[in-house]
């Protein structure tokens, strides 16, 4: 019963997440057919592959064929089974398989570190960060000068470090993906999608720089190579043609240093309970993509056990979002002081999810390749979804949770 509650849930909270993003929201999306479960675009069929579509409904019809692992089993005018890919909520058991129009999935086969995997990592990078910058990485108050000067008020790689749970996956999905398909489709995309190193980035059209790919991808643009993606030639030629790049992850921060022309570091933040708070009910409660984050024995009473404060503890390195933006530190203190100079530099802008349309007004007044965001009033906004979709919660998931937030030692 949890289970199907679950998958109820689930389905209740995309179809609100769908409705509460309104027409502009929408069309933001690419679709002008307006909110809910049935407004889905025509799919882009594979040329290679009869009979099977890329990923993004309706969407990135220029960029070309997508890699074998991403094409999904479609007709032109049949909703496309999308069952294999990632869904949006990330639910332990994924609601029935529908075109979303939100367009966030995972290629075929990708399997999501567990808990244990993803705090080696972070320590590891935490580490490596250390070693090669001398200490704790810190951004130049006033930026560096690039081989490439920016032009226009645009940058030609826009590096999203991804902090969890504030509000960023929404970032992703319906600004940036926005901004790079409409760079895309009018000046033409950067790289070919099945071409190497590409085709095993698991954020296409974005570039990886998650725990999966970014040291790969990191080693690309630092040796410049292969020279048609990284080299530094090519990149002055494709920022001069208008060619964008856009990349997410929590590890991006370091990789401008390598990148030759115009780049900006972005990054969403949120309160810091709150932004806690989401992250215990999406990984521990609701067990959400695939409960990655769940101990053997967990999966096997099909529960999470722990409580706000020994989930907390349990997740180690990946509770400190400020290890993301000021890699390298010696302790927490020098840590927190080092990302605060940090968003404070000519390098980086920031959005707090609590004025999330503030931020994105600025984002849109600032550099030219997001104006898209300013043609429209900010009142149909999608904070609301922002702040809650991707929880799924079932009904006894929610009742726990509020009892939990009733119990004054927990939350003192």
């Amino acid at each position: 019963r949890e289970r199907r509650d679950a998958r109820r849930a689930a389905s209740m909270t995309a179809d609100r997440a769908f409705a509460s993003l309104g027409e502009r929201g929408m069309a933001m999306l690419g679709s002008s057919e307006g909110a809910g479960r049935d407004a889905r675009p025509v799919p882009v069929l594979s040329k290679r592959f009869p009979g099977y579509a890329a990923p993004f409904s309706g969407r990135f019809e220029r960029i070309g064929e997508w890699p074998e692992h991403w094409l999904v089993k479609c007709s032109k005018h049949v909703v496309c089974e999308q069952s294999h890919l990632g869904a949006f909520l990330g639910s332990r058991d994924a609601p029935a398989p529908y075109a979303s129009p939100l367009g966030h999935g995972l290629p075929r086969g990708f399997v999501r570190p567990d808990q244990a995997r993803i705090n080696e990592f972070i320590s590891t990078w935490d580490s490596n960060a250390r070693q090669a910058h001398g200490g704790v990485y810190e951004l130049p108050q006033a930026g560096k000068a690039k081989m490439v000067a920016m032009a226009h008020n645009s940058a030609y790689f826009y590096n999203f470090v991804h902090v969890p749970k504030a509000g960023g996956s929404y970032f992703s999905i319906a600004v940036l993906m926005e901004a790079l398909e409409r760079s895309g489709e009018h000046h033409g995309y950067p790289y070919k999608l099945t071409h190497e190193p590409v085709s095993h980035w698991i954020t296409l059209p974005q570039v990886d720089l998650t725990q999966t790919n970014v040291k790969e991808t990191y080693t690309h643009f630092q040796e410049g190579k292969p020279e048609g993606i990284f080299g530094p030639e090519n990149t002055k030629q494709m920022y001069e043609e208008g060619k964008r790049m856009f990349g997410k992850g929590q590890f991006g921060m370091g990789l401008c240093e390598v990148i030759h022309a115009p780049c900006v570091y972005l990054t969403v933040l949120r309160d810091p309970v709150e932004r806690y708070l989401s992250h215990y009910k999406y990984s521990c409660l609701a067990g959400s993509e695939g409960a990655a984050q769940w101990l053997p024995e967990w999966k096997e009473l099909d529960r999470c056990p722990l409580d706000p404060i020994e989930f907390m503890d349990y997740l180690g390195p990946n509770l400190d979002w400020t290890i993301e933006l000021a890699p390298g530190a010696k302790n927490a203190q020098e840590r927190m002081e080092t990302a605060k100079r940090n968003l404070d530099s000519n390098c980086l802008r920031y959005l707090i999810l609590e004025k999330y349309d503030d931020g994105l007004d600025k984002l849109g007044a600032t550099y030219s390749d997001f104006f898209f965001l300013n043609k429209e009033p900010a009142k149909e906004r999608h904070n609301e979804k922002a702040k809650n979709a991707g929880h799924g919660l079932s009904e006894g998931e929610q009742d726990r949770f509020d009892i939990y937030m009733k119990n004054q030692t927990i939350v003192d």
